[in-house]
């Protein structure tokens, strides 16, 4: 299964999906040295790889309390499907209403909460940009409900908190903004003053949303990445590590943000390499290095995920274009997640409170600059869980 970036297949928004599919406020930063991978104990943890059956990709990418984990998988003709691994190892496959049946199209399942709620968008042909997409709420019984926003022509929906509430980017026809659907049914569009378009990606316990807004690059076709957080009271705050690039597919990537506050990412710099970083409550970021990441372009420290406990995840792809896995936890301690001796590298994608971790392993990555291209791609292997 080849795609962009972990989920930002669809984290782009239609206008950039449909070319892929055919072809700001600087906050004062503090940074760590380069982090040194401690090793993991013999003997804690254990690690089992999994496959939905039929898959030829499977990628996990959300992990509940209790450790039942949700994602997505290609079959044979490169179709995506869901699925939900229960924390026992029984495997549920499930396709979202109105799903498109062809190559790179399907059912995207993004993330879950702690009732086994899960939301993500359908994806199919049609559509003024050729694509339809439509976003879903599923709850643990298998019912789907469609939760595009009044007057969206289209939506994806990209986090869940235990409230059920949802937050996503809705296609109004003139532009994408970001939304908040509330358990009750209702939902609310919010966008960032000035920007080309408005994601929202994450959003936790008390309600406040993470996500990316884009404004033009400098000097060719496509968009710079910022990062914002939204507050429950709707105020919004603009924010970037120091030293993003100013070129296309570059700038603040946000993944995921805990019930306290802290905020998880990368930052692409002006020469394609990756650096990670984590912003606290009050807004002070600190950017860090994994010992052994690459220092060419397309390579780097990646984070994935942060639990509620602080605890970081990623991988970071090393100088032969290899992805190792990591965890940081909130003192800046690095170690090293056990490989599972699959061919290709290891991309761990979430992490629970109680440092359960799921990610795709054997995977490739690859980094090929073109314009209007987001430049990374990976090819999944097979979905792992790793327990303590």
């Amino acid at each position: 299964m080849t795609a962009v970036w972990g989920d930002m297949m669809f984290r782009l928004g239609a206008n950039t999906l449909a070319a892929l599919l055919a072809s700001s406020v600087l906050a004062s930063a503090a940074s760590d040295p380069v982090s040194v991978i401690q090793p993991v104990p013999d003997g804690k943890p254990v690690f089992t790889t999994f496959d939905p059956s039929g898959s030829t990709g499977t990628d996990p990418l959300a992990i509940d309390i209790g450790g039942s984990i949700s994602g997505e998988f290609a079959d044979s003709s490169s179709v995506l499907h869901g699925f939900v691994r229960s924390a026992p190892g029984t495997l549920t496959t499930f396709d979202a209403p109105g799903a498109g049946t062809s190559a790179h199209f399907g059912t995207f399942a993004s993330s879950m909460n702690s009732t086994g709620a899960i939301c993500g968008t359908a994806i199919a042909p049609g559509g003024s940009v050729g694509i339809s997409a439509v976003a879903y709420l599923r709850t643990s019984d298998g019912t789907f409900t469609n939760i595009n926003p009044k007057g969206a022509v289209g939506a994806y929906a990209y986090g869940i908190n235990a409230k059920g509430l949802v937050t996503g980017t809705a296609d109004t026809g003139k532009g994408e903004v970001g939304f908040l659907r509330r358990s009750n049914g209702k939902s609310a569009t919010f966008s960032v003053s000035g920007a080309l378009a408005t994601e929202g990606l994450r959003i936790n316990s008390v309600g406040t949303i993470v996500g990316e807004y884009f404004l033009p690059s400098a000097g060719a076709s496509g968009v710079v990445y910022h990062g914002f957080v939204r507050a429950a009271d709707g105020t919004i705050a603009k924010f970037d590590p120091s030293g993003i690039g100013t070129k296309p597919f570059q700038g603040t990537f946000v993944l995921g943000i805990s019930s306290g506050g802290t905020i998880a990412g990368y930052y692409v710099d002006a020469n394609y390499l990756a650096h990670g970083f984590v912003r606290a409550p009050a807004g002070a970021i600190t950017t860090f290095e994994i010992s052994g990441a690459g220092t060419t372009e397309g390579k780097g420290t990646f984070v994935s995920s942060i639990s509620d406990t602080g605890i970081v995840v990623g991988y970071y792809v090393g100088s032969n274009g290899v992805a190792h896995g990591f965890e940081r936890a909130p003192k800046g301690k690095v170690t090293a997640i056990v490989e599972t001796g699959a061919t290709g590298g290891t991309l761990p994608e979430a992490i629970n409170d109680h440092g359960v971790i799921t990610g795709t392993a054997g995977a490739t990555v690859g980094f090929s600059l073109a314009e209007n291209a987001y430049p990374w791609t990976v090819t999944y292997g097979h979905g792992f869980v790793r327990s303590r």
